[in-house]
């Protein structure tokens, strides 16, 4: 009687918080997530806002410190957290949050293939003024997920060679490209981040390279170059 009394606790415990906060993940690295069903706003209350701002920090390897890394959110840049927004006929608030495109204070996106098994967030309002206590995604139905894995897109979009000079191409100027060059025997010569323009080649010697641009961490384009 005592196991049964304990299970329905829990039972209505897990129904209780999934009730009030949804978090469902989907394929590659994105979640939904639905949040005061039925008016319940017991974690977090809007008072009559139809916006409510995720605040989030990833650890990306919670199972082993030492490989960490983990990404933060920046409290004061509301333009960079995710929103969820009033659906006045669910009667709830909904959003999406997408672990292959959001694009963490200082560490950036995570990279194409990494697994979250968890992740900490707030709710708050868009002064920040109003919060919720710190929240863990599992215990709202969030599962581990993957984001996408890196693709390959022409080189000829991203990059050109030219008079000894690598060029970023004009329509990914305002893009995070990280370059890598290396011989061919595979060692890496040359490697520049953020690479906002140009990077020039000139005091490299004359033979074959490999030339691997990679955009936002989501996408990447190799080319060859002889100097």
């Amino acid at each position: 009687m005592k196991k049964i009394t304990i299970l329905i606790i829990a039972i209505a415990f897990v129904q209780f918080s999934f009730g009030q906060l949804s978090l469902t993940s989907q394929t590659n690295g994105t979640v939904s997530v639905e949040y005061g069903a039925n008016n319940d706003y017991s974690l977090y209350d809007p008072q009559g806002d139809t916006q409510i701002y995720i605040y989030m920090w990833v650890d990306t390897n919670q199972t082993n410190p030492a490989l960490s890394m983990v990404y933060n959110d920046d409290w004061n840049d509301t333009a960079g957290l995710v929103v969820l927004n009033y659906d006045s006929n669910a009667q709830k608030f909904t959003g999406t949050i997408d672990f292959n495109t959001h694009d963490f204070s200082g560490e950036g996106i995570i990279p194409g293939g990494t697994q979250i098994n968890d992740f900490n967030f707030i709710l708050r309002n868009q002064s920040g003024n109003r919060q919720s206590s710190d929240l863990l995604a599992t215990n709202y139905g969030f599962q581990p997920t993957t984001t996408a894995g890196m693709i390959e897109i022409p080189a000829s979009k991203v990059m050109y060679y030219s008079n000894r000079q690598l060029f970023i191409t004009p329509d990914y100027l305002k893009q995070n490209i990280d370059v890598q060059i290396f011989n061919m025997e595979g060692k890496m010569i040359l490697q520049k981040n953020k690479l906002n323009k140009s990077v020039n080649l000139s005091n490299l010697s004359k033979e074959i390279y490999i030339i691997k641009a990679t955009i936002n961490k989501q996408k990447y384009a190799v080319m060859k170059i002889v100097l």
